[in-house]
């Protein structure tokens, strides 16, 4: 390649450089590696029942953060998916069907907890990878609305002392 073609694409290869840096994090690494981790949180989506209505799901990504603008506190935040939902299933009814669902997705009863609105169930998962999702089921504020909740941690430093 002569001398006047590599000039040309210099600033070519200077915007790649630039662009693989930002990607990566500036050194932090991958916390979601290919987005597998937010791709095996999203199977709960399973645990919603037929009649489920007004659905609001949200599907978020590790960020890097810190607690109070502390610097030996930043890492990368959880991997989340939430999910509201309503339904006209009895708590019981609904509790059965989820985890019929959420079994065949791979993840595990972790038992049920009483809360002031009824109860709340989980479960456990371990990913492909080695880490260890956690879901809850969980009843809202007010009759017929519920809360289905997947978590779990980030490849790399995780944010820390909040």
């Amino acid at each position: 390649m002569d001398l006047d073609v590599r000039r040309a694409y210099r600033p070519i290869l200077i915007l790649a450089l630039i662009a693989s840096i930002a990607v990566s994090g500036c050194g932090r690494g991958d916390p979601d590696p290919g987005g597998r981790i937010l791709t095996a949180l999203k199977s709960v989506e399973v645990a919603l029942p037929a009649d489920a209505t007004a659905v609001n799901r949200q599907f978020i990504e590790p960020q890097w953060d810190s607690c109070d603008a502390r610097p030996e506190t930043e890492g990368w935040s959880h991997i989340m998916v939430l999910i509201d939902f309503q339904t006209e299933l009895e708590p019981e009814a609904l509790g059965e069907h989820a985890g019929t669902a959420l079994e065949s997705e791979g993840w595990v009863d972790d038992g049920i907890v009483s809360t002031p609105h009824g109860p709340s169930w989980r479960w456990t998962r371990t990913l492909d990878d080695g880490t260890v999702a956690h879901a809850i089921l969980s009843p809202g504020m007010f009759d017929g609305a519920w809360n289905l909740a997947a978590t779990a941690p980030p490849h790399g430093k995780q944010v820390s002392g909040c």
